[in-house]
């Protein structure tokens, strides 16, 4: 079977269309253009939950999509980062490693690398669209990073 089907709408259809012997790619959970989807359910989104070791070999990965239906260019660089972030660890890691508190100093961490490198990266808390924690956040060093994880 050499079809490739992007799982878009709701996660839990890459459950049949891999456990059937199709390849697929996840999607769902990881559309970045999605203001109100924090870094938590990012990072939680885990594309084999549920799926046996058998169909878990017909899983190719996932993408982090961006579609411009609530934003636009002002805004489009602060809207996927650093939110992607969290995807990329999350398709990056092993299946085990769940811990959002963990992953928290380096997501803020990562932040403030992007702004040091002229990113204009949005906020680490709540959504995409939240106000920053206070001035000068990213002057901390990683481990006295405090979030609400």
């Amino acid at each position: 079977k050499s079809t490739i089907i992007d799982i878009w709408i709701n996660k839990t259809h890459l459950k049949s269309v891999v456990e059937k012997g199709y390849n697929g790619i996840l999607s769902a959970g990881w559309y970045l253009d999605q203001i109100t989807d924090s870094f938590e359910n990012m990072y939680r989104n885990e594309l084999a939950e549920g799926i046996s070791q058998q169909g878990s070999q017909f899983i190719l990965g996932g993408v982090a999509c961006m579609w411009a239906l609530h934003i636009d260019g002002s805004d489009l660089l602060p809207t996927v980062w650093p939110k992607a972030a969290a995807a990329a660890e999350r398709l990056w890691s092993d299946r085990n490693v769940t811990s959002v508190h963990a992953a928290w100093p380096r997501y803020k961490n990562f932040r403030c690398r992007l702004l040091e490198r002229g990113v204009p990266a949005g906020p680490t808390n709540a959504t995409s669209r939240s106000p920053p924690e206070g001035p000068s956040n990213c002057y901390c060093s990683p481990r006295t990073f405090v979030g609400p994880y």
